[in-house]
């Protein structure tokens, strides 16, 4: 039985300037001292993120975790002893359902709208101004213009 083969991807570029992707068979040796620096950094990557409990890491599931990065109990009277704001009020059961179905009547309300005008909602609202939506759509300033408002109108008839 053969030992193990070890090998090292290399990405280079041709003369053309394309990225070219070559693999090497190197020892255990050579494999190890190039790899080490990159599990190194990985390796303290994972230790960082775990918080300590009485000076040992924890190595429970940081997402079902109850605590603070430092291992302290979440508390919001520490929080605010630390000083973080903590908001007064939150968001009801009530509330929260209310929000949820406004926003499928949007969405319901949207999907009714052509998809260069959904297209053209969805870039103005992530702050595209109408001279760059135009630009990305090849058409007129004055058309997005006129588009946006017309989709606007619609959606605000649609959901009244």
């Amino acid at each position: 039985m053969e030992g193990k083969q070890f090998y090292l991807n290399i990405t280079t570029l041709n003369e053309e300037g394309k990225k070219e992707s070559k693999t090497i068979y190197v020892s255990e040796e050579v494999y190890r001292a190039y790899k080490q620096p990159y599990w190194a950094e990985k390796q303290q990557e994972r230790r960082a993120s775990r918080c300590k409990i009485d000076g040992h890491r924890c190595m429970g599931d940081c997402s079902q975790c109850d605590r603070l990065r430092d291992g302290a109990p979440l508390s919001l009277e520490q929080l605010t002893e630390d000083g973080i704001e903590v908001p007064a009020s939150y968001e009801t059961p009530e509330e929260a359902m209310i929000r949820k179905e406004e926003y499928e009547q949007l969405y319901s309300a949207m999907n009714t709208l052509s998809d260069q005008d959904q297209k053209i909602l969805w870039m103005s609202t992530d702050g595209k101004s109408d001279h760059a939506i135009a630009a990305m759509l090849g058409m007129a300033q004055t058309t997005v213009s006129y588009r946006r408002r017309a989709a606007l109108k619609n959606l605000k008839k649609l959901l009244s």
